[in-house]
């Protein structure tokens, strides 16, 4: 799922409408887990969404280890084509593990065997571990798990490839995972793929984003987030008697967010180094030539008939909301000043910075 720049204005009517849509019953889980605060659970709802897609890849990972770990085993006992041999479809698999076989072969046809691989579920693969299937694991666990500890047996796969298809079927069909601890799974996916290869799950750990999809989880109210709390703080104040050469060497050189040009009154301005470029640019055309920023002040350039309208004040403790559908109404507005109670600046909110 792709994260919304800016938060989305739940009204009555469109949480009336998700709910329906969604379904009462699905949405029970999430107003249960948020006390019944609607705007929270929807936001629960998309935390649910990003973490299933945080799983997918992982999941991914092992499906496709542990379906080639098996694979290289079954080849062992019963050859290339052994999703024909009769020996296996009559006297080793039972009835679940043969119907799902079946299946998968009525789809993709008696064909290669990578293509009856591919149409296989979890379920058939992670059934092989069943007790049931002793004898077929008997000497076979390392041909699968070279890297497995000492002693490894199918009573130590078996768990963890049940209880990792448990969390695959909930991602599979959109059910809630806000109950499950996570990291504990992914550790299971971590040790199924390590057992079979290290360097795969090196892999896997490398580009896994659950953890950050993990520290998302909304707080209450989450979705009204007041503005001072996503205001950018890398600003520099400013007086409007200073030059713009002195405004520029002020930082030491660190690259600022913003400019604040402190007001008497709290009225505060705001600019950025684009604009002051801007400024600059259009002085030295008019110049036809170089220009020296310690001829212009801040109250000049503040003066400009395109930056004197170009910022506006808001206070820190207004909604987020708020503050974008401002800069969403008047395009002439580039940054925003976030204000604290007693008038003095705690941040800024700047247009072209989608993280809003």
């Amino acid at each position: 799922m792709a994260d919304s720049q800016h938060p989305f204005d739940y009204t009555e009517p469109t949480v009336n409408a998700l709910t329906t849509r969604l379904s009462p019953e699905r949405m029970t889980t999430y107003l249960s887990a948020t006390g019944g605060d609607k705007d929270w659970a929807f936001a629960m709802y998309l935390y649910n969404s990003r973490l299933a897609k945080s799983l997918l890849y992982p999941l991914n990972i092992t499906e496709v280890t542990l379906r080639n770990a098996v694979d290289d085993v079954l080849v062992k006992e019963y050859g290339n084509r052994w999703h024909e041999c009769p020996d296996l479809l009559n006297n080793t698999l039972n009835d679940r593990s043969r119907g799902a076989l079946g299946i998968a072969i009525s789809r993709v046809g008696p064909v290669s065997r990578s293509k009856v691989i591919a149409a296989l579920t979890f379920d058939f693969w992670s059934n092989l571990f069943r007790p049931e299937y002793h004898e077929l694991w008997r000497s076979n666990i390392t041909i699968a798990f070279p890297h497995c500890p000492l002693g490894f047996s199918r009573d130590d796969v078996q768990p963890l490839v049940r209880d990792v298809n448990v969390v695959r079927n909930r991602v599979a069909h959109h059910e809630p995972l806000l109950r499950f601890d996570l990291n504990v799974y992914y550790s299971k996916m971590q040790k199924l793929a390590s057992y079979r290869c290290p360097e795969t799950v090196l892999w896997m750990k490398h580009n896994t984003t659950l953890s950050d999809a993990i520290r998302s989880r909304p707080k209450k109210n989450g979705v009204k987030v007041p503005v001072g709390e996503r205001a950018d703080t890398n600003f520099q104040t400013v007086a409007e008697g200073q030059t713009l050469l002195d405004i520029m060497t002020q930082g030491g050189g660190v690259c600022l967010t913003a400019y604040v040009c402190l007001r008497g009154n709290g009225d505060h301005q705001s600019f950025t180094a684009t604009q002051v470029a801007d400024y600059a640019s259009k002085k030295a055309i008019d110049q036809g030539g170089l220009v020296d920023f310690s001829d212009y002040t801040v109250a000049q350039l503040l003066g400009d008939d395109t930056i004197k309208t170009s910022s506006a004040v808001v206070a820190a403790d207004s909604p987020m909301l708020g503050a974008v559908q401002l800069l969403q109404k008047n395009a002439r507005i580039k940054s925003l000043v976030v204000v604290q109670a007693d008038g003095s600046p705690k941040g800024v909110i700047v247009r072209a910075h989608r993280r809003y």
